[in-house]
């Protein structure tokens, strides 16, 4: 198997506090211009799951784009989710590599034969995407994939 994934084009973080760590980065490095949201948004019904079962969970999102690639960091607020069980096994930091592709099931059903299972799922917040998270952590360090469709 040769390049299964090749766009790389997002990295995740993990915080406990989205506003502290905005005024953190913005302080120590000079980066601001994050665009922030609430996960899912009002208008998205994000069809949620989380180790095959249905679910709901709420976020504070914060977007910052670096040319082609986008640093992504996450507040866990309410419910059980990939985010919250990070925060509270790991505490805060790197959590994922997002890679976006258009095919999503092939990638699935490639991972699942190499025994890595999807662990969560739903819809992107502009609700056009569809995403899926990989339990990579234990073959990758601790590290996360994420599986972006960018249309469906």
């Amino acid at each position: 198997m040769k390049n299964l994934l090749s766009n790389a084009d997002q990295v995740g973080i993990i915080v406990a506090d989205l506003e502290a760590f905005l005024k953190s980065i913005e302080d120590l490095l000079g980066l601001d211009g994050f665009e922030v949201i609430e996960y899912p948004p009002e208008d998205l019904e994000p069809e949620t799951t989380y180790y095959g079962q249905p679910t709901e969970f709420k976020a504070k999102i914060a977007f910052r784009d670096f040319g082609k690639f986008q640093l992504e960091v996450v507040e866990p607020l309410q419910g059980q989710s990939v985010f919250q069980d990070f925060l509270d096994n790991h505490g805060p930091g790197l959590h994922h590599i997002r890679f976006t592709e258009e095919h999503l099931d092939d990638i699935t059903e490639r991972l699942n034969e190499k025994g890595i299972q999807e662990i969560a799922s739903g819809k992107g917040a502009h609700g056009s995407s569809k995403w899926a998270y990989f339990d990579t952590a234990e073959a990758l360090q601790g590290l996360y994939v994420e599986v972006r469709k960018p249309k469906f």
